[in-house]
């Protein structure tokens, strides 16, 4: 039946597709995107959506870059300086900032070319929108106000301050290929979706995950209510599809397995990297509660219910689809006869189904600790509340096939076309009826001055700035972020680097800098990382280094490693002095000593002579080895020189080993502990620990060995 409908629709464009889709298109810029389509206002708050702007310059002057046949690297953002790969901390931005380049590149400033950027984002998404809900059969109306719903939902302009995900154009582009694929023998289809899902992830990791979700509920759906439409005998096509066909499908499949290669890549090298997954008890904080979908506090028609729910990061929680999108929900639940009519409806209905059970939580139970969470890639996400901005496709669709249903010309009267024109027109009044989350345009152009007004005249090469940070005081961070923003902006459109930073997540042993000290404390920090991940450490001079706010010091001497004197024992209680030599690896330090809290440990020190002799290395440590007498081996390399193995029992907390000569150099060293066996106290019935634990160092000595 669904293709005898297809096939009876008009597939190619009219001028009434043309006109229909401009006029809610223009609605849309007119009433929803006023204040930043007519230039007046920023869009959001001025930390994230300044992050946003300064990655999306970056990603500007590092194609200028590489267009003029210089050196450019888009990983490594110019912010935490001096860690690595810094950029893939937040989301990608390689599938969306060509759109903030071009506008820069025809000569707009940083500010309008990223309104430009914003309002492009949600155009982009309306055409997409429309394009692919006219392609799954919906007819003008229907596919008009269905893409509209889509692109100006109320979950949307609720993510106003988080301007990254405006960009969803590839979700419904995604939708339609799938569905020509399992529903036509389509193979350019198929490549078609995999480049569609890989641009989506290229320009939002949280979107095109949460896309991959939508995909298989739409698959299960088709598998269990619509099994006769699928196309079941794929192989054969290989057979019978002719030259063009394969030669199309392979270039699809090719670019969006080279777009997933550039995107992906990086993106799990900097979570293995760092480390960075988010703890369950982190993301259950965000995953989406019955009560999320009542929740909204960007419309002006609903009250904020936010007050009568105790959710944790309850802004993240408000995700209310709007009256618009529950409408057609309900009315293709209860009306068999609507089904029956738009049989495609029982496909969408499942895949929202599919989608809110997979991801609801209730009285702390949820399938999605069960099964998403554990999927690499979805174990760094931290708002699982965006799934929304997914979901509101098949109910956007949902909407347009309800207005199709009204002016279907078989059953079609006046009634049923008034019907649809007052949705029509509710919808428009919903998305519009909005509080915007907004900053005016003078407070960016402000602080932007205030910036520049700070520095010296003369910028010295490949300058490193750091801005003093006021304490952080409980309750009050946003003076705090608004610092961070500043150093990111003005690292960004300098073309120098900063070692401030904001971003979705940061280096683990950064901190903010207060003192001059915490400047040479990050220096030092980063210099470690580089050196313990095989890149080379930073040339770093003090003239290089751009201060506001601190008055005369110099960090430099403050990051240099702290000399290492043979034959002392260094201990390390809290406050004890072999803390000093710790760099990553080690957990915070308690009354006896300190943990590893990883596969890999390492200390940091220099020697003022070369030893001619070679050198013993000797610890006292504790064991947590769930093995029957304690055991822990723990492999100690020196400068990639391997000088044997510590074991440490729960009866023999001394070990030592030998370093050759030649192992430990006057200058910088670095001593790295393999730990051979780490585990969790949670893992062993102990306690609610989860630190990886592998020796509990208390005491260090390197001492000569004379023959």
């Amino acid at each position: 039946m669904r293709k005898e409908l297809m096939s009876a629709r008009p597939s190619a464009w009219t001028r009434t597709d043309l006109v229909t889709a401009a006029i809610f298109l223009g609605l849309g810029a007119a009433l929803v995107l006023r204040p930043y389509s007519t230039g007046s206002a920023m869009p959001g708050d001025p930390v994230d959506q300044r992050f946003n702007l300064s990655i999306l310059e970056f990603f500007y002057r590092t194609l200028l870059e590489a267009l003029h046949g210089r050196p450019a690297n888009f990983l490594d953002a110019p912010f935490f300086y001096p860690w690595p790969r810094v950029t893939h901390f937040s989301d990608t931005f390689w599938g969306d900032g060509e759109i903030y380049a071009l506008a820069r590149v025809v000569g707009m400033s940083t500010l309008a070319s990223f309104q430009v950027w914003f309002v492009a984002g949600f155009v982009l998404t309306y055409v997409a929108a429309f394009v692919s809900l006219r392609g799954l059969a919906l007819y003008t109306l229907g596919a008009a106000t269905g893409a509209f719903l889509f692109t100006f939902c109320l979950p949307m302009t609720d993510q106003f301050y988080h301007a990254q995900l405006v960009y969803r154009l590839w979700v419904p582009l995604a939708v339609l290929a799938l569905d020509r694929f399992l529903t036509r023998e389509s193979l350019r289809a198929g490549g078609a979706c995999v480049l569609f899902v890989a641009l989506q992830l290229a320009v939002s990791i949280y979107l095109g995950l949460f896309l991959c979700l939508l995909l298989f509920s739409y698959t299960l759906s088709l598998c269990v209510l619509a099994r006769h439409r699928l196309a079941l005998a794929r192989w054969p096509t290989f057979d019978s599809a002719n030259a063009t066909e394969l030669i199309g499908a392979g270039f699809l499949l090719t670019a969006g397995l080279v777009v997933l290669a550039i995107v992906g890549i990086p993106y799990f090298e900097v979570q293995s990297m760092y480390g960075f997954t988010r703890s369950w008890d982190e993301v259950a904080k965000m995953v989406p509660r019955p009560g999320s979908y009542l929740l909204t506090s960007s419309s002006k028609l609903w009250p904020d219910l936010a007050a009568r729910f105790s959710y944790p990061a309850v802004w993240e929680h408000r995700i209310f689809p709007g009256l618009s999108a529950v409408i057609p929900l309900a009315w293709f639940v209860v009306s068999k006869n609507a089904r029956t009519r738009q049989p495609f409806a029982i496909l969408m209905l499942a895949a929202v189904a599919i989608l809110f059970a997979v991801t609801i939580d209730v009285h702390g139970h949820t399938l999605y600790r069960l099964l998403i969470y554990p999927i690499p890639a979805f174990s760094a996400l931290r708002a699982i509340t965006r799934i929304i901005l997914v979901i509101m496709l098949p109910l956007a669709i949902l909407f347009g096939m309800l207005i199709d249903d009204l002016t279907a010309s078989r059953i079609c009267h006046f009634g049923r076309y008034l019907v649809a024109v007052a949705l029509s027109v509710f919808l428009v009044v919903e998305c519009s009826f909005i509080s915007q989350y907004s900053t005016p345009l003078s407070e960016w152009r402000a602080r932007l001055d205030e910036i520049q007004a700070s520095l010296p005249k003369q910028i010295p090469p490949h300058a490193v700035l750091a801005i003093k940070t006021d304490p952080k005081k409980p309750g009050l961070d946003w003076p705090w972020l608004l610092t961070q923003t500043d150093a990111d902006i003005a690292a960004a459109t300098l073309g120098i680097s900063t070692l401030n930073g904001y971003s979705g997540n940061r280096p683990p042993t950064w901190k903010p800098m207060t003192t001059c000290r915490d400047i040479g404390d990050n220096l030092r920090s980063g210099r470690h990382f580089l050196i313990e991940h095989g890149y080379p450490p930073p040339d770093i001079t003090p003239d290089r280094v751009v201060l506001i706010g601190f008055g005369p010091c110099n960090p430099v001497e403050s990051a240099r490693d702290p000399p290492l004197q043979l034959g002392r024992t260094y201990h390390f209680a809290q406050d004890d002095d072999g803390n000093k030599l710790l760099a990553d690896g080690f957990s915070y330090p308690e009354s006896w000593g300190r943990w590893t809290e990883a596969e890999n440990a390492f200390l940091f020190f220099t020697l003022s002579t070369d030893p001619l002799a070679p050198l013993s290395v000797g610890i006292e440590a504790r064991s947590p080895s769930p093995a029957a007498n304690g055991n822990q081996e723990a492999t100690v390399v020196a400068n990639g020189h391997v000088c044997g193995t510590f074991v440490i029992t729960s009866s023999r907390a001394h070990a030592q080993v030998t370093c050759p000569p030649g192992a430990l150099r006057a200058g910088e060293n670095m001593l790295r502990l393999d730990i051979t066996r780490p585990a969790r106290p949670i893992d062993r019935g102990m306690n609610n620990d989860e630190r990886l634990l592998g020796l509990g160092l208390q005491t260090l000595i390197v001492t000569p060995i004379n023959h």
